[in-house]
């Protein structure tokens, strides 16, 4: 929801509420996993296909499979563990699916909450703005890539005129 208005943020709920510190630190790898494979992703998205290495291929085969309508509950959660998680820390996470997915299919009322908030479409990452300055006259990376391109355009303007 926070994409589409003034906010343009991702919000993260703490998925159990717990005082365990390994639970907390397992949350945190999670949530820093996604937004890590996030911005991994877009830097490769960003390059063209034939400078990018086979690790990054498929990081974006990965990725492009997270879209595959077809794929089960499970063969999307191994895939996105296999961006996010290393692999001798994935148990803990389908562990945690095969128990919440328990519960959700024994509460309905849970599951409609659910299905009604999710996504209805892909986010695209390249539009999510972040902050780059904090503080009095912040910028967004909105601004931040709009500076960026003219000044990229006044560097090619300059040496056509040095060419010249």
């Amino acid at each position: 929801m926070n994409l589409n208005n003034s906010k343009n943020t991702i919000e993260f709920r703490l998925p159990n509420g717990t005082i365990d510190e390994n639970t907390w630190i397992e949350n945190i790898n999670l949530f820093g996993g996604i937004i890590k494979s996030a911005e991994d992703i877009m830097q490769i998205q960003c390059k063209p296909e034939n400078e990018r290495i086979d690790e990054e291929n498929k990081k974006i085969a990965l990725f492009e499979r997270l879209k595959d309508k077809e794929l089960s509950d499970e063969e999307r959660l191994e895939t996105l563990l296999s961006l996010v998680i290393r692999e001798e820390n994935r148990d803990i996470y389908r562990n945690r699916y095969k128990t919440n997915s328990e519960l959700i299919r024994q509460n309905s009322e849970l599951l409609d909450g659910i299905t009604k908030n999710i996504a209805k479409s892909p986010v695209n990452i390249k539009k999510i703005s972040k902050t780059v300055f904090v503080g009095e006259g912040s910028v967004t990376g909105q601004d931040y890539q709009k500076i960026k391109s003219d000044i990229e355009k006044y560097k090619q303007k300059e040496n056509q005129e040095v060419i010249e």
